[in-house]
């Protein structure tokens, strides 16, 4: 599936999820207990200014601008992390946690909760990483 602002050989990007109505709030009740445990990463300008080293679960709402989606290509051909486009506008997506206007959050990708959320979308997580998340 071709993605505007996504480079055809990005091996990371999880592909646009479809959810199901309880995987987009277990989704969203585990990113807002990233946000309250201060390990969540809110919008682009915090993500620049996140660790160089680190990898990162990045999260997008399918509306985000394409400066975005560039800027988490670039870190997802680095090696720095995977992106998962949720096909959901960002006041839905992000709105229960108070973020309506945020276009992408990230969590550090060998965190429990990241581990989760690909657990929850059928891949192994970190170290285990599956072609078919």
């Amino acid at each position: 599936m071709k993605v505007p602002g996504i480079s055809d050989n990005m091996k990371n990007f999880l592909g646009t999820a479809v959810l199901e109505a309880k995987q987009k709030q277990k989704i969203v009740a585990l990113l807002s207990i990233a946000r309250k445990s201060g390990v969540l990463f809110i919008g682009q300008d915090q993500l620049k200014k996140a660790k160089r080293k680190g990898r990162y679960l990045f999260v997008a709402a399918q509306d985000c601008s394409s400066g975005v989606l560039r800027f988490v290509n670039n870190r997802v051909e680095q090696g720095r992390g995977r992106l998962l486009l949720i096909p959901e506008k960002r006041e839905e997506l992000f709105g229960a946690l108070g973020l309506e206007t945020t276009q992408i959050v990230a969590l550090p990708e060998n965190h429990g909760l990241a581990q989760e959320i690909y657990r929850l979308l059928g891949g192994e997580g970190v170290g285990q990483q599956n072609s078919s998340v």
